[in-house]
């Protein structure tokens, strides 16, 4: 019998990050680490089919440096980062989308009831 919707299209596939995952223990920085979730990608014709691979990460290491791609181009831009600068980015994002998420909060309250 032949394989029903046979192809031969060509596809082309690349891998990706689909999540990352933060550990921050209170109290244990030696539990601090990052995961990243990667995916694999199929694009075939007009369809794209995505396939959960593996994961890939590492302890917080604050002396490691990387260097930084061009995440169009996937080039070296010539600069470098440490776990440290990514750990404070990540926290001073955490603090200012807090900090918004309360005082839409705030505003939104119904006031006390009047004594």
């Amino acid at each position: 019998m032949p394989d029903y919707r046979s192809s031969t299209e060509e596809a082309t596939t690349h891998r990706r990050a689909f999540a990352v995952h933060l550990q921050n223990p209170y109290g244990d920085p030696a539990g601090s680490g990052i995961l990243f979730e990667e995916e694999d990608v199929m694009v075939i014709g007009d369809r794209t089919i995505k396939i959960t691979t593996g994961n890939v990460g590492s302890g917080f290491m604050p002396g490691e440096t990387f260097a930084l791609l061009d995440p169009t181009t996937g080039a070296p831009t010539g600069a470098t980062a440490s776990h440290l600068d990514i750990y404070v980015l990540l926290n001073s994002l955490y603090i200012d989308l807090a900090l918004k998420r309360d005082a839409a909060e705030a505003a939104t309250a119904a006031p006390p009831p009047a004594p």
